[in-house]
């Protein structure tokens, strides 16, 4: 506390998530633009997962009574972020570390000497993750060697909404 009624804090945090996005969908190969009746639209698909998170942030606030205080929150995670896909049976997955932009607002209120309760909600912005794969081209059921072709597969903004209650003891 300082000024009598401002709050200022700093946190440093670890959360593991076991938040996991996927998605499947069809798409045309170039192989069927050149022979259209030799390819079906084969299935891709791709999944996200953000395991481990460190936070750090800077808690704003002010006292709204003895034992209150109502902040905002400014912060960022930084975590690992893996994208796999599957595109005509091949396996294909790339990790990146991800920096995204995390605020938020909350209440913390004292209960008894140095415990305090809380209320948070925050909203990471995300970040976006995308990966080219060079495939083999499939004609007529078959992979040939003799060319690939790129697809792109990305998620723009992987975003999550948290709502946080907790109890902590201060020192």
């Amino acid at each position: 506390m300082l000024s009598g009624c401002m709050y200022y804090a700093g946190e440093l945090a670890y959360n593991w998530s076991s938040a996991k996005a996927k998605h499947s969908f069809s798409y045309t190969p170039l192989a069927t633009l050149n022979a259209p009746n030799s390819v079906t639209s084969p299935k891709a698909r791709m999944s996200i997962e953000n395991e481990n998170i460190f936070n750090f942030a800077a808690l704003i606030g002010r006292k709204v009574n003895p034992t209150t205080v109502l902040y905002v929150r400014l912060g960022g995670n930084v975590s690992e972020v893996e994208m796999k896909a599957n595109v005509l049976g091949q396996k294909l997955n790339k990790s990146k570390t991800a920096v995204s932009f995390v605020p938020g607002v909350g209440m913390e209120t004292s209960f008894h000497k140095n415990w305090v309760g809380r209320l948070e909600y925050t909203y990471d912005l995300g970040n976006k993750v995308s990966k080219s794969f060079k495939v083999a081209r499939v004609a007529n059921g078959n992979t040939t060697t003799a060319g690939t072709e790129t697809f792109k597969a990305s998620a723009k903004n992987v975003g999550l909404h948290s709502v946080k209650l907790g109890i902590a003891y201060k020192f």
